[in-house]
């Protein structure tokens, strides 16, 4: 007899006559086409903040297409059954919680940023746009900096950043 292998002497390149294969099993219909538009319209439902959450992705042509998706009967239906697959496959613990501390390279947690930053002295300090935000951290350089930022959401026409030392 003769190997499947290629790698060994006696390999046939002929294969072995095949099995007779099954009807293919049938493949339900969407129950809504979407029609091909250039500006669709994606609507994406994430089961938990982990990486680990299962996701339901929504295609619709327009925004009113995307809200009758949205109120459809089936859709919690289909968004329980995504959580029980996730589940299961991901060995049969429950979808993901809240998410994790995040942690550096050594594995150690970060400390977490405090929610709200004030400044020493709860200093303000105003630029041409109105009110600074006072910010402190450590850049990815690692150098320690704290100080008071625009808040002028087009960057080209923030005020420059005035540093405390």
């Amino acid at each position: 007899m003769s190997s499947t292998n290629p790698f060994d002497d006696d390999y046939d390149p002929e294969p072995p006559a095949a099995e007779p294969e099954a009807a293919p099993a049938p493949v339900a219909a969407p129950a809504r086409p979407v029609p091909a538009v250039d500006g669709k319209v994606v609507v994406t439902l994430k089961g938990g903040t982990g990486y680990d959450a299962p996701w339901v992705v929504i295609h619709a042509a327009t925004v009113a297409d995307a809200q009758d998706q949205l109120e459809d009967k089936a859709l919690g239906a289909l968004i329980e059954r995504t959580k029980r697959v996730a589940a299961h496959f991901s060995g049969g613990g429950q979808p993901s919680g809240p998410a994790r501390s995040a942690s550096t390279s050594g594995g150690a947690p970060r400390p977490a940023t405090p929610a709200h930053q004030e400044a020493p002295g709860g200093e303000e300090r105003f630029c041409k746009h109105g009110p600074m935000k006072f910010r402190s951290g450590t850049s990815k350089a690692g150098n320690v900096y704290k100080g008071f930022f625009c808040q002028e959401s087009n960057r080209d026409e923030q005020c420059k950043a005035q540093f405390i030392k």
